[in-house]
């Protein structure tokens, strides 16, 4: 099981405020590098960088400043290379330590989804209900939904009535196109915890498999009024106005700003990768003969 309980919760439904406050109402050594964590989360990169010394004796610690120097693009080859040999320290192959989950997740980021999963399975037999979660995220980013599947009955073993074991469930059905289990699963989770940014983004994702592109705009509206650092969400909303064109309030400019603020502030989201990917295509065709 998972030492941070329900912070872990807090922090994989996107309520990071209220995970750094419970953190730190019961702050002990080990739950600063959580809380730091947190914050980059927030988007606060910078803070991250100057608040953690490069020589941290905290393995932890040193892998989320990593992280923060990723997301704020430096240079991804040393960093990457970096997260490797932290790898090489035996603290960090234990369920409590960030390196795995960061170190993972940075791989994904890369699409290199193949290393990740080395990665996340160097623990083995592991009874981390976040290191299954990712396990699963992971799985269905590679395409392969039967070990997601098995992975998620591996953690309803553990724990059954678990939010991550139920936000594994939830995204195995929406990678299933089974949008209407999923969304009662995430309405459920919702229901238990409460509503944030990351919940609503996903419950979108539903809708708009639904085809239901005005109601999945009205949520990731308030998703992004939630937290504008959701830039799930405001990917989301960009892909979604596409769909709903027709609509009275469809504004192009709004659009162009929200690309806009995902490249400026978040250049590591795949949809950034895709819109860029796209302009370089175009880019390299060779100009009409007239």
């Amino acid at each position: 099981m998972d030492r941070l309980g329900p912070l872990i919760d807090r922090f994989y439904l996107g309520d990071f405020q209220g995970a750094i406050s419970d953190a730190q109402s019961q702050f002990s050594e080990g739950l600063e590098a959580f809380v730091f964590r947190c914050n980059l989360a927030q988007n606060k990169f910078k803070y991250v960088k100057t608040s953690i010394p490069a020589d941290s004796s905290s393995v932890d610690l040193r892998a989320v400043r990593l992280m923060a120097m990723y997301l704020s693009e430096e240079n991804k080859e040393a960093i990457l290379a970096q997260f490797a040999e932290l790898m090489a320290n035996p603290r960090v192959l234990t369920p409590e330590s960030l390196v795995i989950p960061l170190y993972a997740t940075t791989l994904q980021y890369e699409n290199q989804c193949e290393e990740a999963d080395r990665v996340l399975n160097l623990l083995g037999n592991t009874n981390s209900l976040e290191i299954m979660l990712l396990r699963v995220q992971n799985y269905l980013l590679l395409n392969r939904p039967q070990l997601a599947l098995r992975e998620h009955g591996k953690m309803r073993q553990v724990n059954d009535d678990a939010i991550l074991t139920q936000l594994a469930e939830a995204h195995t059905l929406l990678y299933q196109q089974q949008a209407d289990e999923a969304l009662a699963v995430y309405t459920d989770i919702e229901e238990k915890m409460g509503s944030t940014s990351v919940l609503l983004t996903d419950k979108a994702a539903c809708l708009m498999m639904q085809k239901q592109y005005a109601a999945a705009m009205a949520m990731l509206r308030e998703a992004v009024n939630l937290s504008s650092t959701n830039f799930d969400a405001v990917a989301s909303l960009i892909a979604c106005s596409y769909h709903n064109m027709d609509a009275p309030d469809f504004d192009p400019n709004r659009i162009e700003y929200l690309k806009q603020q995902l490249v400026s502030e978040a250049p590591y989201h795949p949809l950034v990768k895709k819109m860029q990917a796209v302009d370089a295509f175009f880019a390299a065709r060779p100009a009409p003969i007239e």
